[in-house]
């Protein structure tokens, strides 16, 4: 009977439902930082007249070699280890590359592919609790998310001085802004794969 309740209380403790993260820990807020300077970045590069880091024929082809390199990278792990996060993020990934290779109805095919994966998510909330705790994911899938949101925020000119007024000379600059912030969205998803592979799962004190 004692041996039976040790593994049940240690079956408990290594339960995902266990698991706590500090939402306030540095390491689960800095990578949201990664937007802000992103946007720095570009008005750095422009200031400079480095005009060939930020320019949309440069941006477009890059974005490209990203997406491609995420679609790969997702679609050797979702193969190998049936990690069902990375299965969406691999299906994730081929929309982006849908998308960066900009052919008739890529565009729309976008908003429906996220819907899909919505439904998708909703319904593997459950087998997505494991790998959302390993290591810095939760973070840089946030992180990532936040670049998304962010680049198509200026694609739409939200931030124009007619709206909310926020960026300097948007006018001139809300075109590298938004390439530039979807490449390092790119980026981040890639990293987003890896980042589950170097840090065993943070475990807290147990949750009373």
């Amino acid at each position: 009977m004692c041996s039976l309740l040790t593994e049940t209380r240690e079956a408990d403790e290594q339960s995902p439902a266990r698991l706590v993260i500090n939402p306030l820990a540095w390491w689960n807020w800095w990578l949201t930082l990664i937007a802000p300077a992103g946007i720095g970045a570009v008005y750095l590069f422009h200031s400079l007249g480095w005009h060939v880091l930020i320019a949309k024929p440069n941006a477009e082809a890059l974005a490209l070699y990203l997406a491609t390199f995420a679609c790969g990278v997702y679609a050797h792990s979702a193969i190998t280890t049936r990690d069902p996060l990375h299965m969406i993020l691999g299906a994730l990934s081929v929309a982006f590359l849908c998308r960066e290779i900009h052919f008739t109805g890529s565009g729309p095919g976008i908003y429906v592919t996220l819907a899909v994966l919505a439904i998708w998510t909703v319904l593997w909330r459950n087998r997505l609790v494991v790998p959302l705790e390993r290591g810095q994911t939760k973070a840089w899938l946030a992180s990532t998310a936040l670049l998304y949101v962010l680049s198509q925020a200026i694609a739409r000119r939200a931030f124009a001085a007619r709206h909310l007024g926020l960026l300097p000379i948007e006018e001139t600059m809300h075109v590298p802004l938004e390439e530039f912030l979807e490449n390092v969205g790119h980026l981040s998803l890639i990293v987003t794969s890896f980042a589950g592979r170097f840090r065993p799962i943070r475990r807290a004190a147990r949750a009373e």
